[in-house]
């Protein structure tokens, strides 16, 4: 048995049945398609299979390519034509910038563009048996690419999942397809608007509890380890737990505290003093998954059938209208089910009314049969009349290379560099058809008038693009005319002019000693003084 089918196809989401009447109400709801819930792209609701989680890639991404990756979900669609099924997923540049917040993204940087879509396209899962678990030597597993091809066409992205057929334990099986295929009766569903707003770790630990809520957990225990692995946490500081909590733990929970769904806190495990892992607990106070597309058409079509049998009860009747705006996923199943009992209570009463308003329910059902089937029909033939995707050339990967030329360039001259001023930097001067020879010239610019930090380069490369700079000539060109050039003769002069007096009197003097060099002559003073003193006592 592989990792993505550990999930069991059940009919209903309903685990508890708590009496015989509500087995047959549930009954009736089972007679009805599934009630699965299904991605909407107009509200940005992804419903996310457990075996897309980003803890199960094979890369660990960042939060806009994380974004990216669900965005190629959320729009997949599988079809079939002469060849068999396939799936993929386009949508355009429009679509991240509702979800991203980057100038990079609205500026339509090449480098960003690139960097992003070859780092989800690339991304992989691990399938792996049960024996892997718990007697690894013996267990079996094999890595499958999550797309086959990747491509971006002006503004466009498009993204063809992998449908390969592979062979694993003795079987034939297509992982990537069966999973986008596959209805779970719990998966993993958020809101983009929301999980756009969180931080990489934020993001994983974000899904780890909605996984561990679909199955009636309210706590999650990690160990330090199995933390560490949780956000990717690698390094000398992170072997201590202090190190992961302050960098990883605290910022995602609050991050999910302040932006997400649910309120979360932890509690340190301890063996002795040491702290060896976490209890990560949550409440749902503030929880809003929406009702399913099944629940919505149930409902509506109960509200039909309950006016028809002219029942009393408004408040049932509004919430049933209404199920959409004011119901959850939790409560909108409730209200199906009293419906539903509310409904056979009228229906006991056997009379000559109630039989010719079965009648007339049942005609409206078939006019709504037809209805729907001629929908499905003009639905079919504009699907159709759409034109075939032309396959994209493959991307070349010359801007990558330039990118990562540029980054072993910029260590070079300077070993020690955050992360983010590495990518500003690289942002700014890889737009240049001679950026090597700009980034040097930028390192010369800060040397020579003795930057102290790397904010001084990325002003430099700012102040170029505002001024429309184009290569090294414009730049050093707009260097000599906003600042001008230092004459060393007229320096020398204007030192000769200055006679003897000491550089202490100049009123711009700076102080430039050395602590060590200070100590040194502290120490020589006290030695005259003790000199001093000898001399005065003899």
């Amino acid at each position: 048995m592989f990792t993505f089918y550990f999930t069991l196809r059940c009919k209903s989401g309903i685990m508890f049945l708590l009496n015989q009447e509500r087995l047959v109400i549930m009954n009736e709801l089972n007679q009805s398609d599934d009630f699965y819930l299904s991605s909407n792209i107009e509200k940005g609701q992804i419903v996310k299979s457990k075996n897309f989680l980003f803890t199960n890639l094979s890369k660990r991404m960042t939060s806009t390519q994380n974004i990216l990756f669900s965005l190629a979900l959320l729009h997949a669609e599988v079809k079939k034509n002469e060849y068999g099924e396939f799936a993929s997923a386009t949508f355009r540049k429009e679509d991240i910038k509702r979800f991203v917040k980057d100038l990079k993204y609205s500026e339509g940087r090449k480098s960003r563009i690139l960097a992003d879509i070859e780092k989800v396209g690339t991304n992989s899962i691990l399938l792996y048996d049960e024996k892997m678990m718990t007697d690894p030597e013996n267990g079996k597993a094999t890595g499958v690419l999550v797309f086959a091809s990747y491509s971006y066409n002006c503004g466009e992205y498009h993204f063809s999942f992998n449908t390969s057929k592979i062979i694993f334990d003795g079987k034939m099986i297509t992982p990537i397809l069966d999973i986008l295929k596959r209805e779970e009766v719990n998966p993993i569903v958020y809101n983009l608007d929301i999980f756009a707003n969180l931080n990489v770790s934020a993001q994983v630990l974000y899904e780890q509890i909605l996984l561990a809520t679909n199955n009636e957990k309210r706590c999650l225990t990690y160990s330090l380890d199995q933390l560490r692995l949780l956000f990717g946490a690698t390094g000398k500081t992170m072997e201590r737990f202090n190190g992961v909590k302050n960098t990883h733990l605290v910022p995602a929970i609050t991050k999910i505290n302040n932006e997400a769904d649910i309120d979360v806190i932890f509690k340190p495990i301890k063996q002795s003093k040491k702290i060896v892992g976490v209890d990560i607990y949550w409440t749902l106070n503030k929880v809003k998954i929406p009702p399913t597309d099944k629940q919505i058409s149930k409902a509506h079509e109960l509200f039909s059938e309950l006016s028809l049998l002219n029942a009393d009860d408004v408040e049932l009747l509004t919430r049933l209208k209404e199920i959409e705006q004011k119901e959850t996923k939790f409560t909108a199943q409730k209200l199906i089910e009293d419906a539903i009992n509310y409904k056979r209570q009228i229906e006991r009463e056997d009379n000559e009314e109630v039989q010719a308003v079965q009648k007339t329910i049942e005609h409206k059902r078939e006019e709504e049969t037809k209805r729907a089937e001629l929908i499905e029909e003009e639905k079919a033939a504009k699907r159709a009349e759409l034109p075939k995707f032309e396959t994209i050339p493959p991307l070349d990967a010359e801007a990558i290379q330039k990118r990562n030329k540029l980054e072993k360039q910029l260590m070079s001259y300077f070993k020690r560099i955050s992360d983010v001023n590495k990518m500003n930097i690289l942002d700014l001067v890889c737009v240049y058809e001679d950026a090597e020879e700009m980034l040097q010239f930028a390192r010369q610019i800060y040397k020579d008038n003795n930057g102290q930090s790397m904010g001084y380069i990325i002003k430099i490369l700012k102040s170029w693009k505002r001024n429309n700079v184009q290569n090294l000539t414009d730049a050093k060109q707009f260097q000599k005319t906003n600042f001008g050039t230092k004459d060393k003769s007229s320096n020398k002069t204007s030192s000769k002019k200055k006679g003897n007096d000491p550089k202490w009197s100049n009123p711009d003097y700076v102080n430039e000693t050395t602590d060590e060099t200070k100590a040194e002559l502290e120490a020589e003073k006290q030695r005259l003084l003790a000199r001093l003193d000898n001399s005065n006592e003899k």
